[in-house]
């Protein structure tokens, strides 16, 4: 059972670095459970999800991969889940919070699922349902439940010199 564990640990790790382009990722939580046969890892309390660009705190994650190993989509539940990233070709930092945020690597995108914002280049957007097209640097908000999303944009201000 260990062994199995310890080996499932392995592919999941190489799974994820694969996709983020890193070296190592780490996952601490409280409890952990790894299903060989249907690729899912499951992690609840205080989880952390690290590697050199982000962080993912969560509540409670879900990471699933396909029967090639893959990793297909992440979900991350949390009161908030927060996601901290670089952005991509930038020094900027994004910061993302929902009570669910699910991570779909191979579309390089973010979904935020309710109560989710995104702060990004202090600019803020604030919605029932965002996503980050973290690839094209493309957020997108979308109102649900009659909720409208809400964007603040940051401008600079212009001095007037009269």
């Amino acid at each position: 059972m260990v062994a199995r564990l310890i080996l499932g640990w392995s592919l999941l790790c190489v799974s994820l670095c694969s996709v983020a382009k890193v070296d190592t990722i780490k996952i601490q939580s409280n409890t952990a459970k790894f299903e060989q046969q249907s690729g899912q890892a499951s992690y609840e309390g205080d989880v952390i999800l690290f590697d050199t660009e982000h962080q993912l705190h969560a509540d409670h994650l879900i990471i699933h991969k396909n029967k090639q190993g893959k990793l297909t989509k992440v979900v991350a539940t949390g009161n908030p889940a927060i996601f901290t990233g670089k952005v991509p070709d930038e020094e900027q930092m994004v910061q993302a919070q929902a009570n669910e945020i699910t991570l779909y690597p191979q579309q390089s995108l973010l979904k935020l699922n309710e109560d989710a914002k995104i702060r990004y280049n202090n600019d803020t957007f604030v919605g029932p349902l965002l996503e980050y097209r973290y690839k094209d640097n493309v957020i997108i908000a979308n109102s649900a439940n009659r909720q409208r999303p809400q964007i603040t944009l940051e401008t600079p201000k212009i001095k007037n010199d009269s």
